[in-house]
């Protein structure tokens, strides 16, 4: 990841896309964050699961940016799931937050992929 502060891979699991955020997010990359989401909630998605498992810094920009995402694909009908792992440096600041309360949040991708295959 050389000279990026953050890179957002998208993967397809089927109708669910998975997007792992790698690195930092900030001011200065929300809008980047909050546009590869959207991108990743396509029409055609009936779930994204972001995987913030390498993500190693989260400021109130990116908080506010997966708040903005989850209410703009909820209108949409797309469901938002988080990964957060329990050593995760970022877990503290998700549930400060709340936004572990207004998103599903699991330990790992393979659960949060399952969760959004199957909604109860």
């Amino acid at each position: 990841m050389t000279g990026e502060l953050l890179r957002v891979d998208i993967e397809d699991a089927g109708a669910v896309r998975i997007a792992r955020v790698i690195g930092e997010v900030d001011i200065s990359n929300a809008g980047t964050l909050q546009e590869r989401l959207m991108e990743a909630g396509s029409p055609e998605a009936a779930a994204v699961v972001v995987d913030l498992t390498k993500t190693e810094y989260l400021d109130s920009a990116g908080i506010r940016t997966l708040f903005t995402v989850l209410d703009l694909l909820r209108d949409r009908g797309t469901a938002l799931h988080l990964v957060v792992p329990e050593s995760a440096v970022i877990r503290r600041v998700i549930a400060l937050t709340a936004l572990d309360e207004a998103c599903p949040t699991w330990s790992n991708t393979a659960e949060a992929v399952e969760a959004a295959m199957n909604p109860t």
